[in-house]
């Protein structure tokens, strides 16, 4: 009989010096190349059929693993915790201010905003390239806008 169990097929096939898994092949293809390699040397063929045996699924949960990095790892995670810690409080912290604006004034703003928009007129041709533009930028000074394009 063929095993249903992944880890079983995988076993019998290190047993037997087979490839474990082949390009592109998953369980039930790797089941089905396991009967066929059955039938084709017949059931006495594989000494061993034993049954894998998997660690207690309490021991799964529980077992923590981890490999202990460089020295310069810690270093640079510190660097980054420190440069980036800071920076997102302050984010942060404006976000929860502009957050705690009443509603009114936000509705002026997004007013204002919609006006501001609306007042915009485009002066420029849009066909920039063979094919569509993929990205645009202005210029620091605000004189110049860069485009690019896929082709």
């Amino acid at each position: 009989a063929v095993p249903t169990d992944d880890a079983e097929i995988k076993a019998r096939f290190r047993a037997l010096g087979e490839p474990i898994c082949l390009f592109g092949e998953g369980p039930v293809d790797r089941r089905d190349r396991y009967r066929e390699l059955l039938a084709a040397r017949g059931e006495t063929a594989f000494p061993g059929k034993k049954k894998v045996e998997d660690k207690p699924q309490a021991e799964k949960q529980t077992e923590v693993w981890y490999h202990e990095g460089p020295a310069s790892l810690e270093v640079a995670r510190q660097y980054i915790a420190e440069f980036s810690l800071p920076r997102s409080n302050e984010r942060l912290c404006a976000a929860r201010i502009l957050q705690a604006r009443p509603d009114p004034e936000k509705a002026a703003k997004s007013q204002e905003l919609h006006k501001r928009l609306r007042s915009l007129v485009s002066i420029a041709s849009q066909i920039g390239d063979d094919r569509p533009l993929s990205g645009c930028q202005f210029s620091p000074d605000s004189k110049m806008l860069a485009t690019c394009s896929w082709s």
